[in-house]
């Protein structure tokens, strides 16, 4: 119900957390809603200037989604929230805790989630002007030993990842839907 809310109210966060309201005051309950729900709402919250409660929204969905690759599109969420904070810590200790689950994963969508938000952390490293010192899976093209990574550099390799899958499903949708949300700021995800 909260993603369709959020498709068919893309300018309206107050409808989609009116969708939501039933899971987050707790009348309703499902064994994964709650952790996908924590992640879906931050970016209504911060439209709507809640930012105390997207702060907690994010915690409750970080604990409950911890440890479950099943859980990386809604990590990252997590991980697009954090770096729109300016919390560049909490989102490279989200960032580290899953990108081996983007290089394993094998469900585009899942993927594609994590790379946009992947490419907006490491480019708000990159315009700090340092070196991202980041622990990449050797699964991934730009491994190094060393883990020291020209942040410009990274963060133009996953926006080329997350560009190649929006293409794909553009060409087989008929439409720019993921075109553009690659190319959205961090919270559009």
């Amino acid at each position: 119900e909260i993603e369709i809310a959020l498709g068919l109210h893309p300018d309206d966060p107050a409808a989609v957390l009116a969708a939501a309201r039933p899971i987050t005051s707790g009348k309703r309950a499902c064994a994964e809603v709650p952790h996908m729900t924590w992640g879906l709402l931050l970016a209504p919250l911060v439209a709507r200037g809640e930012l105390d409660t997207a702060d907690d929204w994010h915690r409750r969905g970080l604990r409950l989604c911890e440890g479950n690759p099943e859980y990386l599109a809604t990590m990252a969420f997590h991980l697009a929230y954090a770096t729109a904070r300016g919390d560049l810590t909490g989102a490279h200790g989200i960032f580290e805790r899953t990108v081996a689950w983007a290089a394993e994963s094998r469900v585009p969508e899942r993927r594609f989630r994590f790379f946009v938000a992947a490419h907006h952390f490491v480019a708000a490293l990159a315009g700090r002007g340092a070196v991202a010192r980041l622990r990449l899976p050797r699964e991934l093209a730009p491994w190094r030993e060393d883990g020291a990574y020209d942040a410009g550099a990274l963060a133009a390799w996953l926006g080329g990842e997350a560009r190649a899958i929006a293409a794909e499903f553009d060409a087989r949708n008929g439409t720019d839907r993921y075109r553009r949300l690659a190319e959205a700021p961090p919270l559009a995800i």
